[in-house]
């Protein structure tokens, strides 16, 4: 009887004993960093192969090649949203008992709209949503009867035009429409004058186109007229002068075609 005891007792040791051994013999559970682009549009996340222990301290990857159109990388966030711990490229992560994701975190480029001014020509649509740093598309080009359509400048003076191969939106902007007269290859040039007491004087250089006829003197306050305050000047003729008794602030000279035509003609101020 105490024989069998004895061996039933030293049989229990032995499977204790060797339960704890066999318990320290198991591996550890070791865990892996992921890396989400989190909406990118293109490019790929960095991979860490590894596997870690509990404890142990893993370095931050950096972007890899993910890109997202309309956004700036920022960081890697434990959420989704960024609402947990932030980590940048070369950071420290310590491992804990679960596996970790890290998220990219973007932050949105400003968008601007561009806005066109025909000046009297047909309309042409805006472009919005334009992401700061981006080029734009060349838009319809607009019409305007007995004009010819020159190019899009960034200034009402047209000294400087818009380069649409290079040049960038990085704010709100309006672009102008500059328009030559195609009812003459050339308006009247060189326009000069001067104001002598109650005296007017101005001149200019005649187009040089076949059809031209002749020149039209227009004083300020009768655009609207017909021959009041009105003076067509002979073919060949280049100046003009006139006592001014209303302190006249402007003429305006057009050309005047062979088949009656009229241009917008020039302002000159005095």
């Amino acid at each position: 009887m105490k024989k069998a005891i004895f061996g039933t007792f030293f049989i229990c040791v032995f499977l204790l004993v060797g339960c704890g051994d066999l318990d320290d013999n198991l591996p550890e559970t070791k865990y892996s960093i992921t890396y989400s682009g989190n909406g990118n549009s293109s490019g790929y996340v960095p991979i860490d192969s590894n596997q870690y222990l509990p404890g142990s301290e893993a370095i931050v990857l950096g972007k890899g090649s993910i890109e997202r159109i309309g956004f700036n990388f920022l960081n890697w966030n434990t959420n989704q949203q960024g609402t947990g711990t932030s980590y940048g490229s070369g950071d420290i992560i310590v491992i804990s008992n679960s596996n970790i994701t890290l998220y990219a975190i973007w932050d949105e480029l400003p968008k601007y709209t561009v806005t066109f001014e025909t000046y009297g020509g047909s309309s042409v649509e805006s472009i919005s949503n334009i992401i700061t740093g981006l080029k734009i598309n060349i838009p319809a080009t607009p019409a305007k009867q007995n004009f010819s359509f020159e190019g899009w400048y960034i200034d009402e003076e047209f000294t400087v035009e818009w380069n649409f191969q290079n040049d960038i939106v990085d704010k709100d902007l309006t672009l102008y429409a500059k328009w030559i007269s195609t009812l003459y290859p050339y308006e009247v040039t060189n326009i000069s004058g001067y104001r002598v007491g109650l005296y007017l004087f101005v001149s200019w250089t005649n187009p040089t186109d076949d059809n031209f006829s002749h020149v039209r003197v227009i004083l300020a306050g009768f655009e609207w007229a017909e021959s009041s305050g009105m003076m067509d000047q002979e073919p060949g003729i280049t100046s003009y002068s006139a006592a001014d008794f209303a302190g006249t602030e402007y003429v305006i000279i057009k050309s005047v075609g062979k088949d009656g035509s009229v241009s917008e003609g020039i302002i000159f101020y005095f």
